[in-house]
């Protein structure tokens, strides 16, 4: 048995704080990892460049949508013979690349397509509160 959360990879980031409403849960996010290993070299480094946030949108609780503001960062490669100056960490645990949904989001809502196709599984994901669309 697979163990449920309501974080999509806790293991992988944390809850900076938390902004609820009627309509909306939005959750700001942060990655746990001191250190990552670069594309190019495979080399982990902890010199970070900046930082930007990313949107994607979550499973709703109870109905209601969830937003995940999701802080990553931008790293130097220190190796100096490694062709990836700069890099972004990745998270394919919890998001593909320039995937704008959580990986279990996107799989809910494909079960959703698979199982009833067009119109009717756009009705009942947006009964369920999965949209298809990110606020």
């Amino acid at each position: 048995m697979q163990l449920q959360t309501l974080l999509p990879a806790p293991s992988l980031i944390q809850v900076e704080y938390l902004v609820a409403s009627d309509v909306l849960i939005t959750l700001v996010v942060r990655t746990r990892q001191p250190e990552v290993a670069c594309p190019g070299c495979g080399g982990t480094t902890t010199h970070v460049q900046s930082r930007y946030t990313r949107t994607l949108a979550d499973l709703p609780w109870h109905g209601i949508p969830v937003r995940l503001l999701l802080r990553l960062r931008r790293f130097f490669c220190d190796q100096p013979d490694c062709s990836t100056a700069i890099f972004t960490e990745r998270l394919p645990a919890l998001v593909g690349h320039y995937s704008r949904r959580t990986g279990r989001q996107a799989q809910t809502l494909d079960q959703i397509g698979y199982a009833l196709g067009g119109e009717a599984g756009a009705r009942l994901a947006a009964s369920l509160g999965v949209s298809s669309r990110i606020t």
